[in-house]
């Protein structure tokens, strides 16, 4: 049995892996489930006992991606010695994804079939961007608790956080119009965004 668990979580895997790279390559109409099924190399029916649509498979596609993502951020956080240092390494880790070529076509695709399929949409969300937000509230929840940080709502404190370090920077990739985005210019910044931060969130003093 175990064996056999094995067995199929590779081949949902071996699927999983073919069919991003058919989607980013193609385009999410262009790819069909007879596509995916001629690269993986069975049949159809091996392809449905994993995935019931194109629908399923392309949400857990996203929902894989942002669970990677997340967990290599928060991974980076736990090993920071203080808050600041800590949400200066989660900014850049942040932009970093954001503007890479996969984040970016992956949202395009979203955004392209979320008329017709908002559950994409709506999956996209809350596993990135709604999970993300989340867990740096968490974060600066902890941060607060600690005396690190004023107290106030944690998950604005995240919205403000993520909004100084993004700014119109994702937009402006999104849209073609990108200037630099070189490690020294990301750093920049986030360096200024967390300077922003934690004059206004920063400890009050007595």
């Amino acid at each position: 049995m175990r064996e056999r668990q094995k067995r199929g979580d590779a081949k949902r895997t071996e699927i999983m892996e073919i069919a991003r790279s058919e989607f980013m390559s193609a385009g999410y109409n262009a790819t069909s489930m007879s596509t995916i099924a001629a690269e993986v190399g069975g049949s159809k029916g091996t392809l449905y006992n994993h995935f019931r649509s194109k629908e399923e498979l392309f949400s857990a596609i996203i929902c894989e991606d942002c669970s990677n993502t997340l967990e290599t951020m928060f991974d980076i956080v736990a090993n920071a010695p203080t808050v600041d240092s800590a949400l200066r390494e989660l900014g850049k880790a942040l932009i970093s994804k954001l503007l890479s070529p996969e984040s970016l076509t992956l949202l395009w695709l979203i955004a392209a079939e979320s008329q017709r399929f908002p559950e994409l949409g709506r999956t996209f969300y809350e596993s990135g961007p709604r999970e993300g937000g989340r867990r740096i509230a968490e974060t600066l929840k902890a941060a607060m608790e600690r005396g690190e940080l004023r107290e106030a709502d944690p998950e604005i404190a995240a919205a403000h956080f993520k909004s100084l370090c993004i700014g119109d920077l994702h937009m402006r990739h999104l849209l073609g119009v990108a200037q630099d985005t070189s490690p020294d210019y990301i750093a920049e910044r986030v360096d200024t965004a967390v300077d922003v931060f934690m004059r206004a969130y920063g400890p009050e003093k007595t």
